[in-house]
C-alpha cells in the first residue's frame, strides 16, 4: 500500500487476472446490487482488490460471498489470506509496518480521520482552538507547518491523499485504522473528532447562507455523531452538535430530516443534562421549531412548554431567551 509505484491509493497494478476483472466488472455494473460493491468497499485500493480475488480464485466464491466475510469477519479473514502474486505483504502486515513507522502526531491524526466520513475533509477542520482535545492534536492544528508536515508523512505511506483544500482517507485505510484500536482508543478517537466538529460547526440561526458553509461538514457530522452516540462518547457535546446540524437541514428546507436529527439530539440530552438544564431547554426549543414547520402543532407546544418550564427557573422574567420561547408558544396555540 506504501510502495507509491505499485500500490498507490487508486492505482490499479498492471496486472489484473481475468477473474479480478469479470467480478469487479460484475460488481460494478449491476444496477441493483443486493450488497455494498466490494471495490467501493475496498476504496479501490489496488492491494486490497488483489488480495480479495486471490481469496476468491483459491476457494471458488463468488465476490459477493467474499464481501459478506469482508463484513462481518474482517480481522479473521485477513489473519487467513496469503499475500497476492507480486506483492510482499497483505493488507493487515501492510498496515502494521506502516503504522510502526509513523510519528505519534501522525497516529493521533490518522485516528480522528478516521472516526470521520471517507467524503473530503476539510482542511479548515483540522486547524484552531478546539477544547479538550488531546495535546498533540491541539498543538498541531495550531501550527499549520506541523501540519503540513504529518499530511506529507502520510502521504509518504499513501495512507492519506491531500489536495488543496482537503484530505482524504479511504474507507479500507479507515477500517483497518478502526480494526486496529482497543476500546479505550476507540472512544478518545471520537471523542477528539466530536469536539473538532463542534468546534467548527457554528450556526447563525438567523442567516440561512450558514448551511451552504456547513455543507462539505453534514457526512462527517452524521457518521462521528452516530458511533459516538453507540459509544456512549461525549453525549453532552453530541446533543449540541446535533442541535446546529437539525437547525441547519431546517435552513435547507429538509425539515423531515432536520427533526429526525434533532429528536435524536433530545434523546441525548435528556440522558446527559440535568432536569432543568438550560441546555436541555435549547434542545427542547429547537425541536419546537421544526414540529411546528411540519404542522405538528401539539408536539411543538408541549416540547416549547417544557423548555419555558425549565427557563422560568433559570432567567428573570425579563429575559430575552423566555421571550423567544413564549413566541414560539404563540405560534404552536
Amino acid at each position: 500500500m506504501f510502495q507509491r509505484t505499485r500500490a498507490e491509493v487508486g492505482q490499479r497494478p498492471l496486472a489484473v487476472t481475468p477473474l479480478l476483472a469479470e467480478q469487479i466488472a460484475i460488481s460494478r455494473r449491476d444496477p441493483e446490487p443486493r450488497e455494498p460493491q466490494f471495490p467501493t468497499r475496498a476504496g479501490d485500493l489496488p492491494l486490497a482488490l488483489a488480495q480479495a480475488v486471490g481469496y476468491v480464485e483459491s476457494t471458488s466464491i463468488p465476490l459477493a460471498e467474499y464481501l459478506a466475510l469482508f463484513e462481518s469477519q474482517r480481522a479473521e479473514l485477513w489473519d487467513d489470506q496469503a499475500a497476492p502474486q507480486d506483492y510482499q505483504q497483505t493488507v493487515a502486515t501492510t498496515w502494521a509496518i506502516a503504522l510502526a513507522q509513523l510519528s505519534p502526531t501522525a497516529v493521533a491524526l490518522l485516528r480522528l480521520c478516521s472516526c470521520l466520513s471517507p467524503e473530503p475533509i476539510p482542511r479548515s477542520l483540522l486547524q484552531g482552538d478546539v477544547d479538550e482535545l488531546p495535546d498533540s492534536l491541539a498543538a498541531l492544528f495550531q501550527n499549520p507547518l506541523a501540519l503540513n508536515r504529518v499530511v506529507q508523512e502520510l502521504r509518504r505511506y499513501s495512507l492519506i491523499e491531500a489536495t488543496q483544500e482537503s484530505l482524504i482517507v479511504h474507507r479500507l485505510v479507515q477500517t483497518i485504522v478502526s480494526d486496529g484500536l482497543s476500546d479505550d482508543e476507540t472512544r478518545q478517537s471520537y471523542d477528539a473528532a466530536l469536539r473538532t466538529l463542534f468546534a467548527h460547526f457554528d450556526v447563525d440561526y438567523d442567516d440561512p447562507r450558514t448551511a451552504k458553509q456547513h455543507e462539505p461538514l453534514i457526512s462527517h457530522v452524521l457518521e462521528v455523531s452516530g458511533r459516538s452516540a453507540a459509544l456512549s462518547v461525549a453525549p453532552d457535546i453530541n446533543a449540541r452538535l446535533l442541535d446546529v446540524l437539525g437547525w441547519t437541514f431546517r435552513q435547507r428546507g429538509e425539515y423531515r430530516e432536520a427533526r429526525r436529527v434533532l429528536r435524536e439530539g433530545v434523546r441525548l440530552a435528556e440522558g446527559a443534562y440535568d432536569a432543568d438544564d438550560p441546555n436541555l431547554a435549547a434542545s427542547y426549543s429547537i425541536l419546537a421549531i421544526v414540529e411546528n414547520d411540519l404542522g405538528n402543532l401539539a408536539d411543538a407546544k408541549q416540547l416549547v412548554s417544557r423548555a419555558i418550564a425549565i427557563d422560568e427557573k433559570t432567567y428573570d422574567a425579563d429575559h430575552p431567551i423566555l421571550a423567544i420561547r413564549y413566541s414560539i408558544l404563540a405560534t404552536a396555540e
